[in-house]
């Protein structure tokens, strides 16, 4: 997908949304439920909310775009805190980076989706981690890059997947990885294509630890039916 129309396609799927109601995901009925019909702070200004306790809804409320090779695990329906609902400028203006990765419209639902779910059981602690701030953004890019490599590689996900988790989280680095993905014994006649769309991010520098690339794999594995395997073999 051509980098500005995608740049605009995440911009309607995953907006900034702190102090705004959620919208749901355009055309195609598969719409983001991120809260039920009773009032809540996705619908609530955030100036109302000072001093008020977080509300809580269920992470089943939240329904991804599925398909014949998404998996939405057992499990999703731990309560969260409504603030793991609100998407961060920065989170989209990363995620308008990945546009190599994602090649079609719907890949882009899927996967606006997908880190929806993959966000909403944070808990406050967590939740400050994974998305830092706009001069220091958090480790969410660890598991948005994964999910992005998931939706448009998903065959070579299994192997990649499967040489992350083996890592050592202290030891492990992202970019010395991600420079020569074949070097790691991972193969397939799209290997290159993939190591092209990873140079620019590994060039512009991976900030993120390698402890959180691997700590993400499981969850983000989960979501698939190519690399859900990688779960089980975790536990």
């Amino acid at each position: 997908m051509e980098s500005t129309g995608f740049s605009k396609l995440m911009q309607r799927l995953l907006p900034e949304s702190v102090g705004q109601p959620i919208p749901s995901s355009p055309s195609t009925g598969a719409a983001t439920t991120l809260a039920n019909s009773s009032p809540s702070a996705a619908s609530t200004p955030e100036s109302q909310l000072s001093g008020a306790p977080q509300s809580l809804v269920p992470v089943a409320n939240i329904t991804a775009v599925s398909d014949a090779n998404t998996v939405v695990p057992p499990g999703t329906d731990r309560r969260l805190n409504q603030e793991s609902l609100n998407i961060r400028a920065w989170e989209t203006d990363y995620a308008s980076q990945l546009a190599a990765f994602i090649p079609t419209p719907r890949g882009a639902k899927r996967f606006t989706n997908i880190y929806r779910l993959l966000k909403a059981p944070l808990d406050p602690d967590e939740l400050s981690i994974f998305e830092g701030t706009a001069s220091s953004p958090g480790e969410f890019r660890a598991p948005m890059l994964l999910l992005a490599i998931l939706t448009g590689f998903p065959y070579l996900s299994v192997a990649l997947f499967g040489a992350i988790r083996d890592q050592n989280p202290l030891s492990f680095s992202p970019s010395a990885f991600f420079s020569n993905i074949a070097a790691q014994s991972i193969a397939g006649p799209d290997i290159q294509k993939l190591q092209n769309c990873l140079n620019p991010l590994v060039k512009a520098g991976l900030a993120e630890s390698g402890e959180a690339f691997v700590r993400w794999i499981p969850k983000v594995a989960r979501f698939s039916f190519y690399t859900s395997r990688i779960t089980e073999l975790n536990t």
